[in-house]
């Protein structure tokens, strides 16, 4: 025989079986440069051992980079390992427990139909590594159509950790999570990087977001750095956005710097939005500061436009320099008879209790000032204005107003003294220095020749 012990058979049977009930090998090879024991078959198994209380096949080698078990199947699996109850292959080994190498499939491939697939321990170095050098692949790549492709857990350390030039872990899904991450007290998802992001999230999606995160009792993300920007976004429509149903949207702390730094080239750096009646786009609470604060070195440090109110104040109001006023007259409001007849520009004097009526006498003593808010010039300023309350108008008591003038009785020029007239509502010229004492409107800014019509003039009371 070719072979010291060569068994051969046709049908179901072993070529060649061992039997030890001592404790022994129940088939023991041993060869200087060839195979010790070498199985081959054409439909069933080349070598297959069985042991109730030990391991079944147990292969070693002295030999430096060789293997205790090589098995060689160019269309199946080298190695193959089945256990109705505990690891299918078992590796142990001061380097790598378990090697796979395949030039075009799969090193090492598992399956488990309850268990886990693939479980690997080590004491003091990594369970599991992979390693490829092929551009743009993966150096442990996990499928799972219904579960995590690749999940980490550990007790006081990181649960996955990738190290790598571009990515250190990368996740992709075409319908769930690409990467997920779970940890019960510590950080879920962790990332460092020495020159570059630490954590990158990236979706073609329109308007979904490159990271997302939800925390139904706490902070949803969170960036903190000790010398930078804790969150920094960039976007084409919005850097950050923050949404909550009931708390805050986006929360922002800072020890010492600007807790919120928004930067914009061309258009508004921070917007905020609020669809609900009272509450504030942009709210700024500081026990001690200013809760919101506006620099500008060559525009508006604070603009306001609203519908009710461009601004509204509830305590004091401090300028330090000129307050600039775009409109015309100080005005303040007053209680008038008929308000809805009454126009502006119209002349009033002082009627029964307080209520002020048009003027319809000539040389009133009693005239009060003109109704603002005629021709160009509105009210500057407005005193006593009381929202909700009907039949009040703002009278003009300082400042340039337009007013009614009849100049029938005579012309009115420029720099005229007036006063009331017989006619409801209207001023004339005050041409009776003795009378016009103590009843005198304004001077005119503005000549009126003849007739009727509404000029502006300067009140002022006299």
């Amino acid at each position: 025989m070719s072979n010291p012990y060569e068994g051969d058979s046709t049908t179901s049977v072993s070529g060649i079986t061992g039997t030890n009930s001592t404790g022994g090998s129940g088939v023991s090879g041993s060869s200087q440069s060839g195979h010790g024991v070498e199985g081959n078959s054409v439909t069933g198994n080349g070598v297959y051992g069985a042991s109730k209380n030990s391991d079944a096949v147990v292969g070693f080698a002295s030999a430096a980079g060789k293997s205790g078990v090589l098995g060689l199947a160019p269309n199946g699996n080298a190695v193959t390992g089945i256990s109705d109850s505990s690891t299918g292959v078992c590796g142990i080994g001061k380097s790598f427990g378990v090697v796979g190498t395949s030039t075009s499939g799969e090193g090492v491939h598992a399956h488990s139909d309850s268990g886990n697939a693939l479980h690997a321990d080590s004491g003091q170095s990594d369970a599991v590594v992979g390693y490829t050098a092929a551009q743009g692949k993966s150096g442990v790549l996990g499928f799972a159509p219904n579960g995590n492709a690749v999940t980490g857990i550990s007790d006081n350390a990181t649960g996955v950790s990738g190290i790598g030039k571009s990515f250190g872990i990368v996740g992709t899904s075409t319908s769930g999570e690409g990467v997920h991450a779970h940890s019960d007290s510590g950080n879920a998802l962790h990332g460092d990087s020495g020159q570059s992001d630490a954590v990158v999230g990236y979706t073609a999606a329109q308007g979904k977001s490159g990271v997302l995160g939800f925390a139904p009792n706490g902070s949803a993300v969170t960036g903190i750095s000790d010398n930078a920007t804790g969150v920094s976004g960039s976007g084409k429509n919005f850097g950050v956005v923050g949404t909550s149903t009931s708390g805050e949207g986006v929360h922002a702390h800072s020890d010492s710097g600007n807790a919120v730094h928004g930067d914009s080239a061309q258009s508004d750096a921070v917007v905020g939005l609020a669809a609900a009646q009272g509450k504030a786009g942009v709210l700024g609470l500081a026990p001690d500061g200013n809760a919101v604060a506006g620099i500008s070195d060559n525009g508006t440090g604070v603009y306001g436009k609203g519908g009710a109110w461009a601004g509204y104040f509830d305590g004091k109001l401090g300028v330090k320099e000129d307050i600039i006023l775009t409109n015309a007259d100080c005005a303040e409001d007053f209680d008038v008879v008929v308000a809805e007849r009454i126009e502006p520009g119209s002349v009033m004097v002082l009627g029964e209790e307080g209520l002020l009526v048009e003027s319809g006498r000539a040389y009133d003593n009693r005239v009060a000032g003109v109704i603002s808010g005629a021709g160009d010039y509105k009210p500057g300023i407005v005193l006593d204005k009381k929202q909700g309350f009907a039949g009040r108008l703002p009278v003009a008591l300082i400042g340039k107003v337009y007013c009614k003038v009849d100049a029938e009785g005579a012309p009115v020029a420029v720099g005229d003294l007036l006063t009331t007239s017989p006619t409801l509502g209207h001023a004339m010229k005050a041409a009776d220095p003795a009378r016009a004492f103590g009843s005198v409107i304004g001077k005119a800014l503005r000549p009126l020749k003849a007739g009727r019509g509404l000029i502006p003039i300067l009140v002022a009371l006299q």
